[in-house]
């Protein structure tokens, strides 16, 4: 996609806790990149994390807590929700069980 709607992200599921990291390699749009522990607790924010268009490796990011989910949303939302490490982020689908 070349622009992500205001309500509308993209949350990764992972089998066990650990310090994922995310490229920007092949995405259009700029994202604001959250880490979210199990109980969706906010552990990691990367805010607005520029599209990579270079031919070889991208830079990879990644939080220096472990992670249970990653949530890419549209850069400039978790500053507009005024997001801080610590706060619960709330999901308003239920992820499929472990």
């Amino acid at each position: 996609r070349e622009e992500v709607p205001h309500s509308e992200g993209l949350l990764f599921l992972d089998e066990t806790p650990e310090r994922h990291a995310i490229s920007m390699k092949n995405c259009l749009a700029p994202l604001d990149i959250i880490w979210l522990a199990e109980n969706f607790r906010v552990v990691e924010i990367i805010a607005d994390a520029q599209p990579c268009r270079a031919d070889g490796p991208c830079p990879n990011m990644q939080p220096m807590q472990l992670a249970d989910y990653v949530l890419e949303v549209a850069a400039g939302r978790a500053a507009q929700e005024q997001l801080r490490l610590g706060d619960t982020v709330v999901v308003h689908s239920e992820p499929p069980l472990r």
